[in-house]
């Protein structure tokens, strides 16, 4: 059954866009930021994490517990 020029993914973001990170109301984790923000003294990824819970209350997003947030930044 042809898929009228989209692949699986994309097909499955479109009858599921909840499945998705921002569809789920998730702000993504800034792994380039992180990594940054981690080379600074008395920088940890607890604070990084505790910072990043604070924005995401502030812009209304649903943030990733710290054990995910590590996860992403880990990966």
């Amino acid at each position: 059954m042809p898929l009228g020029g989209r692949n699986a993914g994309s097909i499955e973001e479109f009858l599921f866009p909840e499945k998705t990170i921002e569809g789920a109301g998730r702000r993504p984790v800034n792994v380039d930021y992180i990594h940054e923000e981690l080379v600074k003294p008395n920088v940890t990824l607890s604070l990084l994490h505790h910072n990043y819970e604070a924005e995401c209350d502030t812009n209304q997003r649903v943030p990733y517990s710290y054990r995910s947030f590590a996860r992403y930044y880990s990966k």
